[in-house]
């Protein structure tokens, strides 16, 4: 509830800043009476003899004056009206000293009137809420009932509470099917009766997909699928790291070069020519072979530092 503004003088005022009932309904007869309280701020308030009421009954109106929410400023202007026979329905104004404050209107009970703004909004997948505000109740106290169509009949789902002149009531549905149309319709009941026409809506239900987990497990997908990748880029490099290793390539150090087999084995060849042995035709086609294969392996070496030097990246990339 909103505070007015605090008076250092003046005449009172209503509270603009506090919901007040304003129109009332009432049968009519010796006893019946309506009871009005109004928020009025004043600072200080004088005196209660400034106030009265101007209305078709307005002789027989007592005014109370009460204090409200602990304030020395806020005050209730409270009123019991008798109402003895239709004459006394119309307008009634509250005034402080000829200067009007407040009107309220005092109507024959009769049948509320029609629920305001009844609409509806979806929250989730299959779950809607019905909004509407109150209106006049028509004197007596009234419910609202809500119901729904189900093929031409009409059933009812739940009667509802008055939430109060003004105020917005609401109602949760659900869960409902997708894409299925529903008719749902409101009216409002006091003992007198109920409104004369319902207030109605029709719904699709969407079916946009709510799963509390769905951004979960996209996550997961994702995170996998970059750990298979990871994986599958360590193996690529295991095997060429195990390649270079079969193939004489030692990492983290630098590779000392070797002579040449067939080096060695003219070195060899000049030992023993020096100690007179002469050489078949066979161990001549041997050295021949051994000197193919030795230039193999050194073109290879010369080859494969390359790929050291790529794999030497790569390792440091990841």
């Amino acid at each position: 509830m909103a505070t007015g503004t605090c008076l250092t003088g003046g005449d009172p005022r209503l509270d603009e800043f506090t919901s007040v009932k304003t129109i009332f309904g009432s049968r009519s007869g010796p006893d019946a009476k309506v009871f009005v309280s109004l928020p009025v701020i004043a600072n200080p308030l004088t005196s209660t003899s400034g106030f009265s009421w101007s209305g078709p009954t307005s002789e027989s109106i007592s005014i109370k004056v009460s204090q409200r929410d602990n304030g020395v400023y806020k005050h209730w202007i409270n009123g019991t009206i008798s109402v003895p026979d239709r004459r006394s329905f119309g307008r009634y104004s509250l005034m402080y000293k000829g200067k009007v404050i407040a009107d309220i209107t005092i109507r024959a009970e009769d049948k509320p009137q029609r629920p305001l703004n009844f609409s509806w909004y979806s929250y989730a997948s299959g779950y809607i809420k019905l909004t509407w505000v109150s209106n006049f109740n028509g004197g007596p106290e009234q419910i609202f009932t809500l119901s729904s169509k189900e093929e031409r009949n009409w059933r009812v789902v739940k009667n509802l509470t008055d939430p109060g002149e003004g105020n917005t009531g609401f109602y949760d549905l659900g869960p409902l099917t997708s894409g299925r149309r529903y008719w749902y319709q409101l009216e409002s009941c006091n003992r007198i009766g109920c409104s004369s026409r319902p207030a109605e809506v029709n719904v699709t239900v969407r079916g946009v997909s709510t799963d509390s987990r769905e951004p979960l497990i996209k996550t997961i997908y994702i995170a996998v699928g970059v750990l298979a990748g990871l994986s599958v880029l360590l193996l690529t490099n295991f095997g060429v790291y195990k390649f270079a290793v079969n193939r004489g390539i030692q990492l983290g150090s630098v590779i000392q070069p070797t002579k040449p087999t067939h080096l060695r084995n003219m070195d060899f060849l000049d030992l023993a020519n020096t100690e007179g042995i002469t050489e078949n035709t066979e161990q001549t086609q041997s050295t021949t072979d051994s000197q193919n294969v030795s230039e193999h392996q050194d073109n290879q070496y010369v080859e494969l530092k390359p790929v050291r030097d790529r794999l030497y990246s790569s390792l440091n990339d990841l």
